[in-house]
């Protein structure tokens, strides 16, 4: 589900924690074992705006040409090294563990790849300061830096990076 916060699109995911139909239930406290009345709570949890993501990494805290091309090549070579180590362990491991590892790393070689599409799209000239304008990046560089473990699930950057693509593309903006 797209909400469209912020100037990046991102996906969230609304999770709802009601535990009764009326709008307040009763709960009872672990400390006295009484009653409180509470509201339920809704969490919405903000996964990764995956541009924003390579953008920020190329960038750092200087935003140097050399940060870039080096990112830019972390990027291609992370994708092409764990699809490759990731698919020649799952095909030649005697055992299921080193199976399972072997696709779990290829996943993460596809995350790469979602990356280093982005990464290049960013290496063109202009794009990649269009992509920054406006952003506190010292503030965002603090968020992103905990919201890029999300890389080791695999293949859950690939599939954020269509979703926001084709909500970028859409006629219809969010609400």
């Amino acid at each position: 589900m797209d909400q469209g916060r912020g100037t990046g699109a991102c996906a969230y995911v609304d999770v709802s924690c009601a535990r009764a139909p009326a709008a307040q239930y009763r709960q009872r406290s672990r400390n006295r074992g009484t009653e409180v009345e509470r509201e339920p709570h809704a969490v919405t949890v903000a996964l990764v705006d995956v541009r924003r993501l390579a953008a920020l990494d190329m960038h750092g805290l200087a935003g140097s040409s050399l940060r870039r091309r080096f990112i830019l090549a972390e990027f291609v070579l992370g994708a092409a090294g764990c699809v490759v180590v990731g698919l020649l362990t799952a095909s030649r491991a005697s055992g299921a563990g080193w199976r399972v590892f072997g696709v779990w790393l290829a996943g993460i070689g596809v995350n790469y790849v979602a990356l280093a599409v982005h990464a290049v799209s960013l290496s063109r000239s202009g794009t990649h300061e269009a992509e920054l304008a406006g952003v506190d990046v010292a503030s965002e560089l603090r968020r992103y830096t905990y919201l890029q473990a999300w890389t080791a699930v695999p293949l859950l950057l690939a599939a954020l990076t269509l979703l926001q693509v084709r909500g970028r593309a859409s006629p219809v903006g969010p609400d």
